[in-house]
């Protein structure tokens, strides 16, 4: 199983790093304001986009702690 997660780590470390090169040659074409505008929006959109990758993973994961939790000490403990 490490070995799967490492794999799948690294597959998404690469793609990450093969968007942004092309997103930088993208803004590098582009000169002066309008290369500085585009590089400001697509930063506020990347921002959103792992705000929502963010909140996709830590919902589950906190679901999964809390039935274990559950599990482990029955119903009687609660949270906070």
């Amino acid at each position: 199983m490490g070995i799967l997660q490492s794999d799948l780590v690294k597959f998404g470390v690469d793609a990450l790093k093969t968007f942004l090169e092309i997103i930088n040659k993208a803004t590098s074409a582009l000169d002066g304001m309008g290369g500085t505008i585009t590089k400001v929006l697509t930063t506020i959109a990347l921002f959103k986009l792992g705000q929502k990758i963010f909140e996709g993973i830590k919902n589950p994961m906190a679901n999964f702690f809390t039935k274990l939790v559950k599990d482990v000490y029955g119903e009687g403990i609660k949270a906070g």
